[in-house]
């Protein structure tokens, strides 16, 4: 059973950074730590966020704290920026939108890394989550269908249905609604958004797509 309670909130509490050596150069970060952290000796689960186009690891939310100090679990958001210029985030999207040889599947395993040295946190598959909101959804998702034996829930709130991913000179599209087996084992949440805006046909599509997976736990 996944141990980490999930919900659709978020707010600033520290702004820190580390060095990349995916990317040589420092990658900043957001953390929201526990009341108790500096007085315990615990260990927490983890919940990483995944901001969307043209965001950063700055994202405000006024319950993010509350969210943490109930539910027991560190909240950290990453920056999904190549460049600290850039406005699209992730090096998906179009093929035009692939410009870079460096790849966010690579800086996870990095970013997981340092929180796991650097925090109290437990650090196994069962007390690891995923959340991302848009462009951060879609990358929930593939992050976690890239490595479900890391993580133990994902959430996609209106995330993007389908991208190129990959390399300038060899990218491929990932439909977001044909990968759901990769997700199989994993606890998967989505949220579609409303009448009207712009995604909910596509992500309609989505939903269609995760209820094909028989073997699939979604909600």
């Amino acid at each position: 059973i996944c141990c980490i309670g999930i919900a659709m909130v978020c707010s600033a509490q520290t702004d820190t950074f580390h060095y990349s050596k995916v990317f040589s150069a420092n990658k900043p970060y957001r953390i929201f730590l526990p009341s108790d952290y500096y007085n315990s000796q615990k260990r927490y689960p983890v919940i990483y966020f995944f901001h969307g186009n043209q965001g950063t690891e700055k994202f405000v939310k006024q319950d993010a704290q509350q969210l943490v100090n109930e539910a027991a679990v560190i909240l950290v958001a990453w920056n999904g920026r190549s460049e600290s210029a850039d406005m699209r985030p992730y090096n998906v999207g179009y093929h035009s939108n692939v410009k870079y040889q460096v790849q966010f599947k690579d800086y996870f395993l990095e970013f997981v890394h340092h929180i796991d040295r650097t925090y109290r946190t437990i650090g196994d598959r069962e007390h690891r989550a995923l959340i991302g909101h848009s462009m951060g959804g879609f990358m929930s998702f593939f992050l976690a269908g890239k490595y479900p034996q890391m993580v133990c829930a994902a959430v996609s709130s209106m995330g993007s249905a389908e991208f190129f991913v990959g390399y300038p000179q060899n990218h491929t599209a990932y439909h977001t609604r044909y990968m759901f087996k990769n997700l199989i084992g994993i606890n998967v949440r989505f949220h579609n958004g409303t009448p009207g805006e712009e995604l909910v046909n596509l992500n309609t599509e989505v939903h269609h797509g995760a209820l094909r997976e028989k073997d699939l736990d979604y909600t």
